[in-house]
C-alpha cells in the first residue's frame, strides 16, 4: 500500500514540473497584454432623469456640472440678450423665467413659439437654467392634479428637446410643511387641516407628484407666503420656517431635486427703513433659516418690480445701499449663495450698471425673458 502511494505521489509531482514548463514556455511566446484601462466614471444623469428611489445616504443630485456652456456666443438681439452676456461677463449664472401655462393653455402655436423663445435666449453662454412655471397649483389656471401634471409633462419634455442640458425648475408652495407635520398640538393639527382643505391642488402628496418625478430639476420653495397664517395657529415664522424644511429633508426632496427657497419679503417700497439690528433679523429668518435648512441658494424677490403700483427694490432708489443690502453683502462674503429675480426692461439706472451691482450679492439671476 505505501510502494502505491508513493507512486502516485512520484506521478503528480513530474506532471507538476511538466505543466510549469509549458506555462513558462507560453508566457515566453505570447506578446505582452496592455495595461487594463480603468472604468470610465458614470456621467451624471440627464436633467430631468428621475432620482432613484433609495439613493445612497448623502447623496445629492447635481448641479452645474452637467450644464453644457456653448462654444460661441450669438450676436445680441434684444435686451434680454445684452444682459444675458453682461450677467455672463461679470460671472454670474443666468436663469430664464417664464410662465408657460397661459401660451399652453392657448394652444400649440403660442407653445410652440414660447418654447422656441426660450431655447434661442438659452443658447447663450451663461444659461444654466429656465423656470418655466411660478407656484404650482397655487393662484393659476390649472383646475385639478391631473391637468397640472399633464401640464409639466408636456412643457418639460418640449424644452428638454429645445434646450438639451439646460436645468429645468419651477416655483413650489406647500402651506402644510409650516404647520409642524407630525405634531398632535391642536396648533398644528388645526393648520394642517385648514391648509389641506383651502389649497388641495398643493397638498403634500400632490406636490411630490409634481416635483420629484422627473419633470422639474430644481425648484424654488416659498416657505413663507402665510406667516400671518401661521401666527394665528401659535407657529412663530422661525418655528415654521424651520417646520417646513426639516419636512422637506425627512421626506428625501434633497436627494431627489436641487433646493432652493425663495422669499417674496426683503424687498420694499421706496426707501427703507430698517435698522441694521432688523436688517439682520430679517436676514437671518429669510435667508440663514433656508440654507440653514438644506436649501443650496435663497432666491430673492426682487431687484426692482412694480408690484401693486409701487416700485419694490432691495436697494434704496439710485441703487443706493442700505442697512439690508449691507446684511446681504456680509452674506455673499461668508459664502452664502443667493439669487435674484429681474426684468432687463426695468433696471433702475442701466444693464451694465445694475448688473454690476446685483453681481456684489448675487451668484444667480432670474431674468424675465419676455415669455407667457
Amino acid at each position: 500500500m505505501n510502494r502505491r502511494i508513493l507512486l502516485i505521489v512520484a506521478a503528480v509531482a513530474a506532471i507538476a514540473v511538466v505543466a510549469t514548463v509549458v506555462v513558462l514556455i507560453t508566457r515566453d511566446d505570447e506578446p505582452e497584454k496592455p495595461p487594463v484601462a480603468k472604468p470610465t466614471p458614470t456621467a451624471p444623469p440627464s436633467p430631468g432623469t428621475p432620482a432613484p428611489s433609495s439613493p445612497a445616504r448623502g447623496e445629492q443630485p447635481p448641479e452645474f456640472d452637467r450644464v453644457p456652456r456653448p462654444d460661441t456666443t450669438p450676436p445680441a438681439q434684444t435686451e434680454h440678450d445684452e444682459f444675458i452676456d453682461e450677467a455672463d461677463r461679470l460671472g454670474m449664472r443666468v436663469w430664464l423665467e417664464a410662465e408657460l401655462i397661459d401660451p399652453w393653455l392657448r394652444g400649440k402655436a403660442d407653445f410652440d413659439k414660447a418654447v422656441a423663445e426660450l431655447a434661442r435666449q438659452a443658447r447663450r453662454p451663461g444659461v444654466v437654467g429656465i423656470k418655466y412655471t411660478d407656484e404650482v397649483g397655487w393662484a393659476d389656471p390649472l383646475k385639478s392634479p391631473e391637468q397640472i401634471t399633464r401640464f409639466l409633462s408636456e412643457a418639460s419634455a418640449a424644452l428638454r428637446r429645445a434646450a438639451p442640458g439646460k436645468l429645468l425648475l419651477v416655483d413650489m408652495f406647500v402651506p402644510e410643511l409650516g404647520c409642524v407635520p407630525g405634531s398632535d398640538d391642536d396648533g398644528p393639527q388645526e393648520c394642517r387641516a385648514e391648509m389641506r382643505g383651502d389649497y388641495p391642488l398643493i397638498r403634500v402628496e400632490n406636490a411630490e407628484k409634481y416635483l420629484l418625478t422627473g419633470y422639474t430639476d430644481a425648484v424654488n420653495l416659498s416657505p413663507d407666503l402665510f406667516v400671518d397664517k401661521y401666527r394665528e395657529w401659535g407657529l412663530p415664522p422661525e418655528k415654521a420656517h424651520e417646520a417646513h424644511w426639516r419636512e422637506v429633508k425627512r421626506r428625501g426632496w434633497d436627494k431627489k431635486v436641487v433646493l432652493y427657497s425663495r422669499d417674496a419679503e426683503l424687498a420694499h417700497k421706496d426707501a427703507s427703513t430698517l435698522t441694521p439690528q432688523q436688517a439682520e433679523s430679517l436676514v437671518r429668518l429669510r435667508v440663514d433659516l433656508a440654507l440653514k435648512g438644506g436649501a443650496r441658494m435663497a432666491n430673492l424677490w426682487t431687484w426692482r418690480q412694480d408690484y401693486e403700483g409701487a416700485i419694490h427694490r432691495l436697494m434704496d432708489p439710485g441703487n443706493k445701499p442700505n442697512a439690508l443690502w449691507e446684511r446681504l453683502k456680509a452674506r455673499k462674503a461668508a459664502g452664502a449663495r443667493m439669487s435674484v429675480q429681474c426684468n432687463p426692461g426695468a433696471m433702475e439706472v442701466g444693464i451694465k450698471q445694475d448688473l454690476k451691482e446685483m453681481s456684489a450679492v448675487f451668484s444667480d439671476v432670474f431674468m424675465w425673458a419676455g415669455v407667457g
